[in-house]
């Protein structure tokens, strides 16, 4: 069994100023990292290997980003992505499928429409407030729907969240059978 808060603990503690700099010079302020500050540390700097199935194995590689991921309040999973290139993530355990997922889902606290971004660094550069989708098959995508209204940053981030729900639509098999019962009565 893995240890996530471990994991992100050590991952913080990796974090040297050049890195926090790095943040800083994208758009990330203090302010926002001391904001979404929960039960682990908000961010973390640790080698990860992107695998094929959208997990990372951690430990090897070229350093990530790494920040947690919770639900319902409670640490789930890891994301790990580079700042060269943000929209790019891993999950470590598979468990999560948002950043910002409370705002998507927690239908009874939005008082508007939800905001999505296209990138952890996006997130990050808006205050950690809004959601970043990291699994575009969590069944989770399909509760989706029960908003009036979902706000995109992009164009194509509006199209992938609109085939995303698509797919979680199933149509049942509609089989026509003429009915001869009805002729034969006359």
């Amino acid at each position: 069994m893995r240890d996530l808060a471990d994991e992100m603990r050590s991952a913080a503690r990796r974090l040297r100023q050049p890195q926090i700099d790095r943040l800083f010079a994208l758009g990330v302020t203090g302010a926002t990292l001391a904001r979404i500050w929960f039960d682990v540390p908000p961010i973390g700097i640790a080698p990860a290997r992107g695998e094929s199935d959208g997990l990372y194995s951690p430990d090897q590689g070229p350093l990530h980003v790494i920040p947690p991921l919770h639900s319902g309040g409670v640490l789930v999973d890891l994301v790990a992505w580079r700042s060269d290139a943000p929209t790019r993530t891993w999950l470590r355990t598979g468990a999560g499928w948002a950043l910002g997922e409370h705002e998507l889902c927690d239908f009874s606290a939005c008082t508007g429409a939800p905001l999505l971004h296209a990138s952890p660094l996006d997130w990050l550069r808006a205050g950690g407030r809004g959601a970043v989708i990291l699994d575009w098959t969590a069944p989770e995508i399909a509760r989706l729907r029960n908003h009036g209204r979902i706000r995109c940053r992009s164009r194509a981030l509006a199209a992938m969240l609109r085939d995303a729900i698509a797919a979680t639509v199933r149509m049942p098999d509609i089989i026509e059978e003429e009915n001869d019962d009805a002729t034969q009565l006359s």
